[in-house]
């Protein structure tokens, strides 16, 4: 009975401590601030996609949206 034993129980130990050691106390990615940032961001800039065709607004509209003046 204890040869049927073992095994079972170190199987419950490993998935038990493998459940522990990847929950993550720290939330990944962005927060929700930073994100709505680079929204305003990209709508004030005009960077944000818009249509069928994949265009940014600075793209149709270029006139309303100042040139780029920082070259990557």
């Amino acid at each position: 009975m204890t040869t049927k034993f073992i095994p079972a129980l170190m199987a419950t130990l490993l998935i038990g401590a493998a459940g522990h050691a990847l929950a993550d106390t720290q939330p990944a990615g962005k927060t929700r601030e930073q994100v709505k940032a680079e929204l305003a961001e990209a709508v004030r800039t005009g960077n944000i996609v818009v249509g069928e065709r994949s265009e940014t607004l600075k793209e149709l509209y270029p006139n309303l949206y100042p040139a780029d003046t920082a070259k990557r």
